[in-house]
């Protein structure tokens, strides 16, 4: 049977590919699914990191198949089981149309392994930020944390967002280099003020 592709489900595809391309984790992506409401597959609204993983590995969507990933015994009673090695498996390229570019698919599949390598998600460095910023919706700490995917991306997040509690609706994030640009205009500002308005300032 012939794989045709439904718009706006490859549109959801095209998406979690995009924003993981973009430097976001497989958790921020299933959080990020969950709050906008857009059901899973199967119907549900919670997305899980797992779902978004195995759509982000699925050779299905460079247009490939890859066969006999479950197979079904032939001693009764008959089920079926994972294809963990038991026979062979069959890949085949261009079985149906893609949605998603193959050089984009390989350098998911280039990050993800590269991901898994080094683990965890909250850096062990501080940053001069830490401990001064606070959740506009439940006064929780945000917390600092690295991109697993782009270690270079750091970021500020909502600790009761992320342990589970879900204090908050949704997930309160900022990136470091935002905060430094704008913390960096403030001062900025002020110095133009102080140097033009200097006795004003002093007595401010």
């Amino acid at each position: 049977k012939n794989l045709e592709i439904i718009d706006t489900e490859a549109e959801i595809v095209r998406w979690i590919f995009d924003r993981y391309l973009a430097g976001f984790s497989t958790v921020w992506i299933a959080e990020e699914m969950t709050r906008r409401k857009i059901p899973t597959a199967g119907g549900r609204e919670v997305w899980h990191e797992q779902t978004i993983q195995k759509i982000l590995t699925n050779e299905k969507y460079i247009g490939d198949s890859l066969c006999q990933k479950s197979y079904t015994t032939n001693t009764f009673p008959y089920e079926r089981r994972l294809n963990k090695g038991d026979v062979d498996k069959y890949y085949t390229e261009h079985t149906h149309p893609a949605i998603i570019e193959r050089e984009s698919f390989e350098k998911v599949q280039a990050l993800m392994k590269n991901t898994r390598r080094k683990r965890p998600s909250v850096s062990q460095e501080r940053s001069a930020f830490s401990g001064l910023l606070k959740c506009p919706e439940c006064g929780g700490n945000l917390n600092f944390h690295f991109n697993q995917n782009n270690h270079d991306i750091k970021f500020f997040s909502c600790q009761n967002h992320n342990s589970g509690l879900r204090k908050c609706s949704t997930t309160h994030y900022i990136r470091l280099d935002f905060l430094e640009r704008v913390v960096l205009y403030e001062i900025k500002r002020l110095a133009c003020f102080a140097n033009e308005y200097e006795d004003a300032f002093i007595k401010a």
